[in-house]
């Protein structure tokens, strides 16, 4: 189902606005199962400013890491972007440092190091519904040991647009492979590589990888990392592509995962479990898999002998704007921006357990701690971070910013 075929949505500005919206709670609890019941922690106050539309979220060491994207309330223009870090404890702000560029979207751990994405601004035409980048984004480095007291990043490299075509920028997520950064774009079919160690950009705007058109084109893509290759989904087009990062190529074939011929259903947060890659289907409501060992046999073929691959439905009605998935050990999670809660789901795909938050609090989202004992979700609207200890009750410490 090719992108001139179906009703493209647009833009991460309008995605964001649509989630923003409050909606009911549902009074369930964490887990069908009780386990011991832990004394409550009250948090100490946190600084004003610490946690500002956060968004981005990551285990770091002892303690967590939270992007703040710090929208203009009345524009959504990127303000100066910060990262905070949360002691998961006693749920105490124990450091904040500012970003080399604004709007961080993304942060990972990979080694002993922080990564932190930042898109950059992004300009947004709400007359023709075109998106451009603004500015430069790009990748900040800083040693996990080093982050209670960092002062700045430590490395930066830089991801500027290009000047030929503006779409060529504003990367928008991140996935490491073997010390490499693989970027998407959230204005283009762009994938951005930055190799980690020496430091340097090895593919930007001027050489980017492109998926699914050799000329660059809106996709809003996502990105995640498997034993041999990358799958990158393709919000606009409802399409999964692969990087064959030893060739350093997109593979010809791609995967159509859309359920309908006519409604984009915005495939995004990829995510490997097992020997299946899970996707959400942000529009419709619904999580699809398909097994890695299929994909590999699209990323063998060549164009002109493309299997026809349909995706598995895994889960449906899986919450109101969804737009972050999660693998816990053998558990998947999604956050549902629009109903205020994260669920999660079991090996079938039934709904086994839901995380009820703030009302209008915009979860946007989850990261789990190494022994998957504790969650933590940013809430976008509320200023806060919640991280739940799934061995005491489900008990909760609540990180709430003026």
């Amino acid at each position: 189902m090719g992108m001139t075929e179906k009703r493209v949505i647009i833009g991460t500005l309008v995605f964001a606005a649509l989630v923003a919206c409050e909606a009911e709670q549902e009074a369930q609890t964490l887990a069908d199962a009780a386990p011991p019941s832990c004394a409550p922690v009250t948090p100490p106050s946190a600084p004003a400013g610490a946690l500002s539309n956060p968004q981005g979220v990551a285990f770091a060491g002892a303690l967590i890491a939270v992007t703040n994207t710090n929208l203009d309330p009345m524009t959504y223009a990127p303000l100066e972007g910060s990262v905070t870090f949360i002691d998961p404890a006693v749920g105490e702000v124990v450091n904040q440092i500012t970003t080399t560029q604004p709007n961080p979207q993304k942060v990972a751990v990979t080694g002993d190091t922080l990564v932190v994405l930042s898109t950059g601004p992004i300009a947004y035409d709400f007359d023709s519904g075109d998106s451009t980048s603004g500015g430069s984004g790009g990748l900040d480095l800083t040693p996990v040991d080093a982050l209670g007291a960092a002062t700045g990043p430590a490395r930066h490299i830089e991801v500027a647009p290009s000047a030929e075509d503006a779409h060529l920028g504003a990367p928008l997520d991140l996935a490491v492979f073997d010390g490499r950064a693989y970027m998407t774009s959230a204005t283009s079919n762009a994938v951005f590589v930055a190799d980690l160690a020496a430091g340097a950009l090895v593919r930007g705007a001027s050489n980017p990888l492109l998926y699914g058109d050799t000329s660059p084109r809106l996709t809003t893509g996502a990105i995640t990392a498997g034993a041999r290759h990358l799958y990158v989904t393709d919000f606009n087009a409802d399409t999964l592509h692969i990087v064959d990062p030893g060739a350093d190529a997109v593979r010809p074939c791609a995967v159509d995962l859309g359920l309908s011929a006519m409604d984009t259903e915005g495939p995004t947060a990829p995510r490997v479990l097992g020997d299946h890659l899970y996707v959400l289907l942000g529009l419709a409501k619904a999580v699809v898999r398909v097994p890695v060992a299929d994909l590999d046999r699209v990323a063998a073929a060549e164009a002109g002998a493309c299997p026809d691959l349909r995706p598995e439905v895994f889960a449906q009605d899986v919450g109101e704007f969804p737009n972050d998935l999660l693998v816990v050990g053998e558990a998947l999670y999604v956050v549902a921006s629009g109903d205020n809660a994260v669920y999660g789901l079991d090996a079938g795909g039934a709904r086994a357990s839901t995380l009820a938050l703030e009302e209008g609090s915009n979860p946007w989202s989850v990261a789990a701690s190494a022994d998957g004992r504790h969650l933590a979700v940013t809430e976008w609207a509320a200023r806060a971070v919640t991280v739940i200890d799934q061995g005491c009750s489900g008990a909760r410490i609540r990180v709430v910013a003026p």
